[in-house]
């Protein structure tokens, strides 16, 4: 119980999933597989992120746009409902894999 509830911890906030993966969680085979997944999940939630705000200020170097900030606030809380969609799933011990 204790390792389903860190697994679905590291889903939803990526500093434990860097901790447990920095410790040797090899040895436990599915937290170290829920590890390796959340900290994908959260690099490319990164990535996504950060692209949108780059292209936002691209965009806003040549032309103002209002609300853009909407389009980066609803790129943020999706990434957070699919992290606490995937929590959800690892708690309750389902199987599935993080697309990439």
């Amino acid at each position: 119980m204790r390792e389903k509830k860190l697994a679905a911890i590291c889903y939803l906030t990526w500093i434990p999933a860097i901790y447990l993966g920095l410790l040797d969680c090899r040895g436990n085979t599915q937290l170290g597989v829920h590890v390796r997944q959340a900290l994908t999940l959260w690099t490319m939630i990164f990535i996504v992120f950060f692209a949108v705000r780059l292209g936002i200020n691209v965009i806003w170097s040549f032309k103002y746009i209002p609300h853009l900030e909407a389009v980066e606030f609803s790129v943020g809380a999706a990434s957070f409902l699919y992290a606490a969609y995937c929590s959800g799933r690892c708690y309750r011990g389902i199987s599935f894999t993080i697309p990439h």
